[in-house]
């Protein structure tokens, strides 16, 4: 009988905490975070019933863990996309597209050159003029202000990290404080169970925030890395903190870093280190990885720009205008100063476009370093990579042209010379002498912990779009006319007739200069002015004083002369020296028809040419010619780089789009074999509570039982 009554009891107590093990579940079915909980009835060898009862959470750690990198994928790759959204929206805009600006520009200098001295059509190129630096710049702003929004999203997202880093320790340390009593963590109770729901809930919401591994510790508590690089982010003993800092180059650029606290008794030690994007992942890698392909897209955007001004500034240049003087500048192009790690303040350096080499300007950045004494220059990528390109200083590229000179400008400071390379020039200056290369590289900048000599870093058109302003005021100042134009001299044998090909520059260095007092052009000591049909059908091109320069052969029938053209010796013997190098002589001529040996041809200056509308058309033809490109890359025209520029970022936001699908379905299936575990199933948790229910009222019954028996016994006496 008291077997039976103890029997009775013990069921009726496991049965209770079955069934309060399985309202519990039912109950928290909606609650974030909550793993299912079972227990477990052990049975008893010593005596009638039941034995200890065990309540546990259903827990696969495994599948947690490749839930966790789940939840850092989609929400790394949903960041990207988020912050690519924006920009790419703008840049695909037709209302402000630069694609359409240049066409409009291109199609109302088609129609002015049909009338060039109709001030009305002149004036609607430069109302176009201006819609396209008006687009350029809001565009410019747009990015910017986008990436502004992404650098505070980040922001954001270190303080989540922080907030759970120190969450996920607080919680390790009161789980081990909970099972510290010898009993053991199978001794589960539940607050315990409790805190270590919370804790695989801040974790989860950790890994959408950052890429992370786990790693369960002997003593129960779990660990948390950084997927990228295995940095640690919090365990038991200690946690890390995330800062935003921004690049000390670079002021559109924030990095992150990461200070693991270590504590040793009750001293901490600090150590920070920065970490790469790359390393990051999860919400917080995403934003920073968009606002660097973000960045690409401001540099891509003013490289168009400073090839499109430097290309219009230089036809304008090579005609002249309206009222009869040379053509200025179209756009001003400013130069960019360099910023520096020196805080001293007494060096600096600047970067100027080279006129005429707009087309190649690169859309990266440059780093040039003077520590260790020796002088280092690196080319940086979208990502921010470095590239050490110190072995292109003096070399040359398949033409003999030098790509990086290293030179003095006129005052002795040290002078890149990257024209060949990057259409640029890289000037050091001083305001406590010369910067020559022997002074910057003995340097030592104040507030370094040991002797180190600055850097600097150039960003030649990060913010080019923005800065570029159409220079012209007047109609006027559209310069179509050519500087020169050809003539066939009357009593040609032949029927031919020579014609401009095309005007491209003026200048000291070119066959056209312009007189610094009246801005009229007048031709430059060698340059081609006359071409005469020799005895073997060739084309000799000779120069004022009637020396003979060049020898264009007869297999070029005239066309492009003086491309085809070789140079002659001070002997008339013809070289093997291309006529033309670097654009000169800056005009180019056809000559057309049939010719006979004597027949002569006329380069003239184009006096009181106003009429004429040979460099308008040039003008307008400059969207069919490859402008914008690098040095040894394939250049495009305007419309072809800012259709690059927009399917570069588009490209990137449909991969990041496909990759977030993927993502996501890989993490649906991830969630699903983590529900099937640990999620709480109402169909079969309820027949769990019959189950339970039919136990406890039969456990009752063995109770009710005992009692009749013991009252059928009292009876009886």
């Amino acid at each position: 009988m008291l077997d039976l009554l103890q029997i009775g009891k013990f069921g009726v107590l496991n049965s209770q905490k079955h069934l309060g093990t399985t309202s519990n579940n039912i109950n928290n079915v909606n609650t974030q975070g909550y793993t299912r909980k079972q227990t477990i009835t052990y049975t008893n060898s010593i005596e009638w019933g039941v034995g200890e009862t065990d309540t546990r959470r259903i827990y696969n750690q495994y599948v947690a863990r490749e839930l966790f990198g789940d939840n850092g994928n989609v929400a790394y790759y949903s960041a990207l996309k988020t912050g690519m959204d924006s920009t790419d929206s703008a840049l695909s805009d037709d209302d402000m597209s630069l694609a359409t600006a240049l066409t409009n520009i291109s199609n109302a200098v088609a129609t002015s050159v049909q009338n060039p001295t109709s001030i009305a059509s002149r004036e609607a190129v430069l109302s176009n003029l201006r819609i396209l630096t008006n687009r350029a710049q809001t565009l410019d702003s747009e990015i910017q202000s986008n990436i502004n929004d992404v650098n505070a999203k980040v922001a954001d997202s270190v303080v989540n990290v922080n907030t759970l880093t120190q969450a996920i320790n607080r919680l390790n340390v009161q789980i081990l404080a909970s099972t510290a009593d010898g009993k053991g963590a199978d001794d589960r109770n539940e607050i315990y169970l409790e805190m270590c729901d919370k804790r695989d809930e801040y974790i989860r919401q950790l890994s959408s925030e950052v890429g992370i591994n786990t790693v369960t510790q002997e003593n129960g508590s779990i660990a948390v890395y950084l997927s990228g690089n295995g940095q640690l982010l919090c365990n038991d003993a200690t946690y890390s903190t995330f800062a935003t800092l921004q690049d000390e180059f670079d002021s559109t650029k924030q990095y992150v870093t990461m200070t693991f606290n270590n504590y040793s008794g009750s001293a901490n030690d600090k150590t920070t280190v920065r970490l790469p994007e790359s390393a990051i992942g999860g919400t917080m890698g995403g934003y920073l990885e968009s606002c660097s392909q973000i960045r690409q897209t401001m540099r891509d955007l003013g490289r168009l720009m400073t090839a499109y001004g430097d290309a219009m500034n230089v036809q304008n240049q090579a005609g002249f205008t309206l009222e009869g003087i040379s053509g200025e500048k179209v756009f001003n192009i400013d130069s960019v100063y360099a910023t520096t790690d020196d805080s001293s303040g007494t060096v600096g350096a600047i970067c100027e476009f080279v006129e005429g080499k707009g087309a190649n300007v690169t859309a990266n950045d440059y780093r040039v370093s003077f520590k260790d004494g020796a002088l280092k220059l690196y080319e940086a990528d979208w990502a921010g990579n470095l590239t050490d390109i110190t072995s292109k200083i003096g070399a040359t590229d398949s033409d003999g042209n030098v790509l990086i000179a290293k030179t003095t400008d006129a005052a002795g400071n040290l002078q890149l010379d990257m024209t060949n390379y990057a259409g640029v020039k890289l000037t050091f200056k001083s305001t406590a002498g010369t910067a020559t290369e022997a002074t910057l590289a003995a340097m030592n900048t104040a507030g370094k912990t040991k002797d180190m000599a600055p850097d600097f870093y150039f960003q030649p058109t990060l913010h080019q779009a923005y800065n570029m302003n159409l220079q012209l005021s007047k109609p006027e100042d559209l310069a179509y006319a050519a500087a020169v134009r050809t003539s066939t001299v009357t009593g040609n044998a032949g029927n031919a007739v020579i014609s401009m090909a095309a005007m491209t520059a003026t200048g000291a260095d070119m066959g056209v200069s312009v007189d610094a007092t009246t801005h009229l052009p007048k031709f430059n000591t060698g340059a081609p002015v006359q071409v005469k049909i020799n005895n073997d059908g060739d084309y000799a091109i000779y120069d004022s004083d009637g020396n003979q320069i060049a020898l264009a052969p007869a297999e070029c029938k005239g066309q492009n002369l003086f491309g085809n053209a070789k140079k002659v010796d001070n002997t008339g013997a013809v070289t093997t020296d291309d006529f033309t190098k670097d654009g000169y002589p800056g005009y180019e001529v056809n000559i057309t028809g049939t010719i006979k040996p004597g027949d002569t041809f006329n380069i003239e200056i184009n006096t009181n040419g106003t009429g004429d509308n040979t460099n308008g058309i040039a003008m307008g033809n400059l969207k069919l010619l490859g402008k914008v490109g690098s040095t040894g890359s394939a250049k495009q025209t305007f419309t072809e780089a800012y259709s690059s520029l927009t399917s570069r970022l588009g490209a990137a936001d449909y991969e990041a789009t496909n990759n977030l699908e993927a993502a996501t379905s890989k993490q649906e299936q991830t969630q699903a074999l983590y529900d099937s575990d640990s999620g709480v199933n109402l169909d079969e948790e309820a027949a769990s509570l019959i189950m339970y229910q039919q136990t406890y009222q039969a456990c009752a019954k063995i109770i009710q039982a005992s009692q009749t028996v013991f009252d059928s016994l009292i009876s009886s006496f």
